[in-house]
């Protein structure tokens, strides 16, 4: 057995809880579930480098994940545990962190706010293998850190919550004790660079069914927030960001503090199937001053009860390098939709299909953002 250990430090205040009391803990599995995303983004784009079939990717990808994860019917390559929590817990407070980034973390008339893990909070992750397999704590190790470098954990993760930062207790391939770079971009290429390497991974020839890190459908920029004084107020100031960037300030009839969706017109009056806006997730919930309400959402199958979600691709990341807090935006392009799947903005009744979202709109608040953290 081979036991590989980190020290892991809360960079954002991290929404992670049992799923009955909702009372705040790092919990293996969920850690254990990101990370089994990650490795998906990495052996995806392994696989779109070698075929150009959607089905021999996705049952390759199905195979591998198996045989390192485990299954319902196989157990796990590795065991993932906790030690040495040293963490601290407070309550969403939306004068202390955005309500826009955190929205549903508040609470309602019938829920409390969400308890959440302070930032600074730290802990160690152990990854113990059952047996020694150079190959699966290769593809480990690497999907450990592209988490630690471009994702996040627990509620709210594509906002800006849950930046975890792993440090190796030894060198690892990956990892680094002491980055020496003194650019976070340049720090990161140069892990997206030796990954693309040893996986043979490169630009494939069709276009990703999924989120993968494949060249030119796998874009981050990093941003300076040095203006700032805590993680709190960069996601505070991402939150009110991405409302403003989303607003539609030109509409006839618009009132001060009060939020107009460029998608309005796909929604209410449903006079257009366009709203592009759609590309920061779904299902997304809309009130009218005149009290109805509509939602948008997808609809895949003939089950008409049966909706899903479309988790954004635009992720909101926080990191820290050499000291300095870095607040940066992750890009996964993939088809947006589902096989058979439309979208359906749903008012009074009445539905509206609405054309699959543009990712033109996401790099549009990329952009955006470079003119916000200076």
């Amino acid at each position: 057995m081979k036991t590989y250990k980190f020290e892991c430090r809360v960079i954002s205040p991290l929404f992670m809880a049992g799923a009955n009391d909702q009372e705040p803990e790092i919990r293996p599995a969920s850690i254990k579930g990101v990370l089994r995303w990650w490795f998906r983004t990495l052996y995806g784009a392994e696989l779109y480098s070698k075929f150009s079939e959607h089905t021999k990717v996705i049952g390759e990808l199905q195979k591998k994940e198996f045989e390192i994860f485990g299954s319902t019917s196989g157990k796990s390559s590795f065991i993932l545990n906790i030690s040495k929590v040293r963490i601290e817990k407070d309550v969403f407070d939306k004068n202390v962190l955005s309500a826009y980034a955190g929205y549903g973390l508040d609470g309602t008339r019938n829920k409390l706010p969400r308890k959440y893990i302070k930032s600074a909070g730290t802990f160690e992750l152990n990854i113990v293998f059952l047996k020694d397999n150079e190959e699966k704590e290769k593809y480990v190790l690497a999907s450990l850190s592209l988490l630690s470098a471009f994702g996040n954990m627990g509620a709210k993760g594509n906002r800006g919550f849950g930046s975890i930062k792993l440090n190796p207790s030894e060198k690892y391939s990956y990892f680094e004790n002491t980055p020496a770079e003194p650019e976070i971009r340049k720090y990161h290429e140069k892990l997206l660079a030796e990954i693309y390497r040893d996986f043979g991974i490169k630009k494939p020839e069709v276009y990703p069914k999924f989120p993968v890190i494949s060249p030119a459908y796998f874009t981050f920029r990093y941003y300076s927030a040095d203006a700032l004084n805590n993680v709190n107020n960069v996601i505070t100031k991402f939150g009110k960001e991405l409302r403003r960037f989303r607003e539609n300030r030109q509409e006839k009839g618009s009132r001060p503090n009060t939020f107009h969706s460029y998608a309005y017109h796909a929604v209410k009056p449903q006079d257009t199937d366009i709203a592009d806006d759609n590309i920061f997730g779904l299902p997304h919930n809309f009130a009218f001053s005149d009290r109805s309400k509509a939602e948008v959402k997808i609809k895949a199958g003939g089950d008409e009860k049966k909706y899903e979600r479309r988790a954004s691709p635009v992720k909101f990341k926080v990191s820290e390098h050499n000291g300095k807090i870095y607040p940066g935006l992750v890009i996964f392009e993939s088809h947006f939709l589902p096989d058979n799947a439309k979208i359906f903005a749903v008012h009074n009744g009445k539905k509206n299909v609405l054309k699959t979202p543009e990712f033109s709109r996401a790099e549009e608040f990329m952009n955006h953002l470079s003119g916000v953290f200076r």
